[in-house]
């Protein structure tokens, strides 16, 4: 008889070992404001950064192109106090390196639904892929705002 509940039963191993890196991903979208997180993945379609180590160094350099892009407000944008900056940068960078530049956003997001919402495939990759769309338009409105990134448009 087994002591694990239903719930963690179902999580595959090799998502228990990204939970932390899927949840904070996910917690982005879940915000309502993923403009940041266009903001890394459009900074990463050009390569990961070239002074990543093991270390997390790199992240730093990543998160301060974020704010140069869109903003102290919204590369901050629900950030809990405890957690750091530079710890958001790095998850971006290691879902990247972990499923590829092009896509990694939607791909990340999707299998967080599957594996710990327990969302169907087919619902949680139409669920990504709204999630996505609708991120990398409001990134594109708030792009679009009088040329400032500090302004969202309305």
């Amino acid at each position: 008889m087994s002591t694990n509940n239903e719930s963690e039963a179902r999580v595959p191993g090799i998502y228990e070992l990204a939970r932390n890196h899927l949840t904070q991903h996910r917690n982005g979208f879940a915000s309502g404001d993923a403009v940041w997180v266009v903001s890394a993945w459009t900074r990463l379609l050009d390569g990961l950064p070239e002074d990543i180590n093991y270390d997390g160094e790199g992240a730093g350099s990543l998160f301060e192109t974020i704010i140069e892009d869109v903003g102290d407000e919204a590369a901050f944008s629900a950030l809990d106090e405890e957690d750091e900056s530079n710890d958001r940068a790095q998850t971006c960078i290691e879902l990247a390196k972990a499923y590829g530049l092009d896509d990694w956003p939607r791909l990340a997001l999707r299998d967080y639904l599957i594996a710990f919402d327990g969302m169907s495939k087919e619902r949680a990759e139409a669920a990504s892929r709204r999630a996505w769309n609708n991120a990398r338009a409001a990134y594109d409105c708030f792009k679009l705002a009088d040329g400032q990134p500090e302004k969202k448009a309305a």
